[in-house]
């Protein structure tokens, strides 16, 4: 099937992992990177300092990589969650 199995594992604090994966078009030069930070699972205060964090931060981040350092058309910085892990993530 084309559909992944969608899991979450526990790596060791301060691990660095990087997930490289090919665009639909070898051709196409263009690419996006996109920057996750977990803050743990689900926890009414954890999550709402997530969301004021990106409350706080996502007008500076867009200024920042956006307008200074023109890294890319599409920035975004925002909250999310995947199976029931909080992360905050930028999309440049």
């Amino acid at each position: 099937s084309q559909m992944r199995e969608l899991r979450a594992v526990q790596l060791p604090a301060g691990m660095l992992t990087v997930l490289q994966e090919p665009g639909p078009d070898p051709a196409n030069t263009n690419s996006a990177v996109s920057v996750v930070y977990q803050v743990g699972p689900d926890d009414v205060r954890r999550n709402a300092m997530l969301q004021l964090l990106v409350h706080m931060g996502k007008r500076d981040a867009f200024n920042m990589l956006r307008t200074q350092q023109q890294l890319g058309y599409v920035v975004s910085f925002f909250a999310n969650h995947e199976l029931r892990i909080h992360h905050a993530e930028f999309v440049t």
